[in-house]
């Protein structure tokens, strides 16, 4: 099996197009906290 697993770069892009473009908010927030969390 492969592993799909993004990079933490690539983990950091797919965050910031959910805060950028999300129409949830609670994806947005989760988004926000999750990018706060890993930096």
């Amino acid at each position: 099996m492969a592993d799909i697993t993004p990079s933490k770069r690539g983990y950091k892009r797919i965050l910031n197009v959910i805060i950028n473009h999300s129409t949830n908010d609670d994806d947005r927030a989760w988004a926000e906290a999750e990018l706060e969390r890993i930096e």
